[in-house]
């Protein structure tokens, strides 16, 4: 048994990355499905108010102080000098009418694209699938939503000369690190289970690729590429342990 299958690492991860900990609870802990949803709750929740919470008002700091008001002595009259008489013009001057003022077309603003309800997910995942600590083979993850389409494309780079097992267990953890990271942050989408990839993926298709870092641009050579359409799960999904058993 690897370490980070055993219990005390779990709780560990738990403590101080619970991310990590929560996947590898479901993944390899022996625990009853109970405690392990009443684990992930309590985790959801505390990320629920993290990310709900409001900000604390902004303190003023600068202080309010009033102008100073300079006191002037008042002067000595002076005389006042008669106003000296105008001659009165023969004829009214000409008064031209004011011109008028054309408004100018008012600019148009752009406003922001909508962010996604995905983008928070996306982002935890990738930071946690890019942690070189735990994944030291990744290169790269990048994981984009089409809501309208229903499709969730996930793509990874590794380093050149891995068994495929070790990449398929790393797609497998794709797969599963976005929909519980999907989860914590929105209660309307359940956890994945041993058999499920959670209920995001009974309503969005998957496209998913693990591609050596050589490799890149030419997909027969990828480590493994597949689509796994809705409600399919593990049935369309990569199936590392079988590769374990064949030794490759």
């Amino acid at each position: 048994m690897k370490f980070y299958q055993k219990t005390w690492f779990i709780i560990l991860m738990l403590i101080f990355f619970f991310p990590v900990g929560l996947f590898l609870m479901w993944r390899y802990s022996t625990w009853g499905k109970v405690p392990k949803a009443i684990i992930t709750a309590i985790f959801a929740w505390v990320v629920y108010i993290g990310v709900t919470a409001p900000p604390p008002p902004p303190k003023d700091t600068a202080a309010q102080t009033k102008p100073a008001v300079k006191t002037e002595q008042p002067k000595a009259q002076e005389k006042v000098k008669e106003p000296e008489a105008k001659p009165v013009p023969d004829k009214a001057p000409e008064v031209k009418p004011p011109e008028e003022k054309k408004p100018e077309p008012k600019k148009e603003e752009t406003k922001p694209a909508p962010k996604s309800q995905f983008d928070a997910a996306i982002k935890l995942t990738t930071d946690d699938l890019t942690n070189k600590e735990f994944f030291p083979n990744t290169k790269s993850v990048s994981i984009k939503v089409d809501e309208d389409e229903k499709t969730v494309v996930m793509m990874a780079v590794m380093n050149d000369g891995l068994k495929k097992s070790v990449a398929l267990d790393f797609a497998d953890s794709m797969i599963r690190q976005f929909s519980s990271s999907v989860s914590m942050l929105n209660k309307k989408w359940s956890m994945p289970t041993k058999d499920s990839y959670g209920s995001l993926f009974d309503e969005y298709k998957i496209q998913i690729g693990v591609a050596p870092q050589s490799q890149v641009n030419n997909p027969d050579k990828w480590y493994y590429m597949q689509w796994i359409y809705p409600g399919m799960h593990t049935k369309q999904g990569p199936n590392w342990k079988e590769a374990q058993k064949k030794g490759e």
